[in-house]
């Protein structure tokens, strides 16, 4: 029955995860520039709990760790089955990542960061320099481009953070508490980044967060209750706070 439901949903989403809970069916299908907040009492370290059956984690999502049961696909490919070096390939190539904290590199400036993904991915150091310069300046950050992590602002290190996400163009951006080392009017400028990124590039945005504010600019809300999906609604295209 379950292969059954995974060729039924296979058509659909950009990002598919299906499995068992509880003798429970979920399924969680990502659209094309969808901006999908996850929030719950689940949600815990890491890239968090997504907390549907048996896959336990974003990590799943990302395909960092395999899940135990259930299945995780990224357009045709099954990202639950790969191997690992398959695997790590999709995180470098179709995913990007903005962690709580920003996770740059502290011994590189800001372009070189940025620049990052597309050197692990072959690019040339020219190009990969001059993509990150231009990500750089279209989030306002461009004058932080020489200056290394520990000289900047937390506001400024997180638009670099982001910088660094998308400059791979990826499918699906992952951001874990994104503005939770942020105060709050910071944080405000990050989502609106992220959000507006996202929506302009046709980006699907996953955002884990605790935070009901943060989880208003999305435009659909997953709750998570005791590892298990609660509730998962449209938010009328995200409300802007």
């Amino acid at each position: 029955m379950l292969l059954s439901l995974v060729e039924r949903y296979r058509e659909f989403g950009v990002l598919r995860a299906i499995g068992w809970s509880r003798r429970r069916l979920f399924a969680l299908i990502f659209g094309e520039a969808a901006i999908i907040a996850f929030i719950g009492t689940c949600i815990g370290v890491g890239l968090a709990f997504v907390g549907v059956w048996v896959l336990k984690d974003l990590p799943d999502l990302a395909g960092i760790l395999k899940p135990d049961t259930g299945e995780v696909r990224l357009g045709d490919v099954a990202v639950s089955s790969a191997s690992d070096a398959r695997r790590s390939a999709l995180r470098r190539q179709r995913f990007g990542f903005v962690f709580q904290d920003g996770q740059l590199l502290p011994e590189l400036p800001a372009r070189e960061n940025v620049a990052l993904p597309l050197l692990l991915g072959g690019a040339s150091r020219k190009a990969a320099l001059t993509a990150a310069d231009d990500w750089l300046e279209r989030l306002g950050v461009a004058e932080a481009g020489s200056r290394r992590p520990g000289d900047m602002s937390g506001g400024q290190a997180q638009r670099v953070a982001v910088a660094r996400a998308m400059v791979h163009a990826p499918a699906v951006l992952f951001a874990d508490e994104p503005t939770g080392a942020l105060d709050q009017a910071t944080g405000h400028e990050v989502m609106q980044i992220l959000t507006t990124t996202a929506s302009m590039t046709g980006t699907t945005l996953v955002v884990v967060t605790h935070d009901t504010r943060v989880a208003q600019w999305c435009g659909r809300l997953v709750e998570l209750r005791d590892a298990l999906v609660h509730a998962d609604r449209v938010l009328s295209d995200g409300v802007r706070p």
